[in-house]
């Protein structure tokens, strides 16, 4: 029987938790401290596991569920971590689908520096190489569109670093959080363009009533449109998933054909219906993709003639 309290410490915060039963070694557990702010604004919450729970929160806009979690260690069995990241998923997926989305907690992953190939979850800011629970990790945020937020921005190894030996002479990043990024449509691509538009113009200096044009501004600052950029990425994330084995869930879901009808209320425009239209104006097919893909030169020089004809058309 796992041990489940909540408690209201003489400060004022309030700690939920999950764990292990009275008696048992406390190996395991998760617990999440709200101030008494967030306590006034917890909707529900539901121990999962000793390691997973979920908190929901009234919010602005949005509810928002919280995912605390605490991973096996790299060096424990597949078959732990297995059943660790199909808690989560199914955590996920009971999720309401207008919640925001935050995954958090101790993920004994290292997901390192290098974002190639995966630049729309994480930035190049991690630390150290990455290990199998990392390649783990990114894979399962890949495929719930979550962002890891510990790589996005430049900071001191200190300020990121989140584990440290007993000798003091190892530094990890393995506690994460991340959060759920959301699909682009035509309107939030003109909002973010035309905030990205009025930075530039103030890193330049130019103000009214001296007036230049976005594709000068772009020349100048030596940027391209938001919509061509996302793009990019997007397509550069494909190619990085079509060259993995035909056994990665990732890659099997590139190929995944749902039968059935869609629910009433569900957008009738999908991600993968995108793709697929992006596929057909380029006059290709997925069986030309995955063999181009194969080659790193010839997929960015697909990805670059792909995104330029989108230029053209817009």
């Amino acid at each position: 029987m796992d041990r489940i309290w909540k408690v209201v410490l003489a400060s004022g915060e309030t700690i939920i938790y999950s764990g292990l039963a009275e008696g048992e070694t406390h190996m395991h557990g998760v617990a999440l401290m709200m101030s008494h702010k967030a306590t006034g604004a917890l909707l529900s919450w539901e121990p999962l596991s000793p390691r997973v729970l979920t908190a929901r929160f009234n919010s602005k806009g949005r509810k928002v569920t919280v995912i605390q979690c605490y991973a096996p260690t790299n060096t424990a069995d597949i078959e732990d971590k297995e059943d660790f990241y199909e808690q989560i998923q199914a955590a996920i997926d009971k999720t309401p689908k207008r919640d925001m989305k935050i995954l958090m907690g101790d993920l004994n992953a290292k997901v390192g520096a290098d974002n190639t190939d995966r630049e729309l979850i994480m930035g190049r800011h991690g630390v150290g190489q990455q290990n199998e629970n990392g390649e783990l990790f990114t894979e399962f945020c890949s495929f719930n569109d979550l962002t890891i937020g510990g790589t996005l921005f430049p900071h001191k190894i200190i300020h990121k670093t989140t584990w440290t030996s007993p000798d003091g002479k190892t530094e990890n990043q393995i506690d994460h959080i991340t959060i759920e990024t959301w699909r682009v449509t035509k309107t939030n691509s003109k909002k973010i363009q035309g905030f990205t538009n009025r930075c530039l113009r103030n890193i330049l200096g130019v103000h009214w009533p001296e007036v230049i044009s976005n594709e000068e501004l772009w020349e100048r600052t030596r940027q391209t449109p938001v919509e061509t950029e996302i793009m990019k990425r997007k397509w550069g994330w494909i190619g990085h998933t079509l060259r993995k084995p035909a056994s990665n869930i990732t890659r099997q879901a590139l190929d995944w054909n749902p039968q059935g009808k869609r629910k009433v209320g569900r957008p009738k425009q999908s991600w993968r219906r995108s793709v697929e239209e992006e596929v057909k104006a380029s006059g290709t097919t997925w069986a030309e993709l995955k063999r181009t893909c194969q080659n790193r030169v010839r997929w960015r020089s697909f990805v670059e003639a792909l995104c330029s004809s989108r230029n053209q058309e817009a």
